[in-house]
């Protein structure tokens, strides 16, 4: 059932109103934690820390399904290369002070920091395989 976002979509499975959702463990780790809802599967390749005793979709019999929320940090195209390195050495360093990288897992993250040839290798792969989705499935907007 398609919504215009994930908190209609958490409203009416804790009222009851849908059966399941996948949702991201972010916006759904608190509602777990405290019971309201129950997580059956992860859609990463790997466990999720702050949910270890989840198993993954490929853990419980959905073979090779990997599908997981990413975020990233992007700026306009053609922004000189020295800001886009300095950009990613800050993030990295963010990401790496034991602080902020604990505070991103107990919210259900997992930080990545990749370089940014990296990450835009990995975000043509993402849309590659959307839109292999799309056409294999006929997917049209509305």
């Amino acid at each position: 059932m398609p919504y215009k976002g994930g908190a209609p979509a958490l409203n009416d499975l804790m009222g009851n109103q849908v059966a399941s959702y996948f949702g991201n463990a972010a916006s759904t780790l608190g509602h777990v934690k405290s019971g309201k809802l129950r997580a059956l599967a992860v859609g990463s390749s790997q466990r999720v820390a702050a949910l270890p005793e989840v198993p993954t979709l490929i853990e419980a019999g959905f073979g090779g399904f990997v599908s997981q929320e990413w975020n990233g940090v992007f700026v306009p195209q053609g922004t000189p290369d020295e800001i886009v390195q300095r950009l990613a050495k800050e993030l990295r360093a963010a990401l790496n002070d034991a602080e902020v990288r604990a505070k991103l897992v107990q919210l259900g993250l997992e930080p990545v920091g990749s370089a940014p040839t990296d990450f835009a290798s990995f975000v043509r792969t993402e849309m590659a395989k959307a839109a292999d989705v799309v056409k294999t499935r006929g997917i049209k907007a509305d």
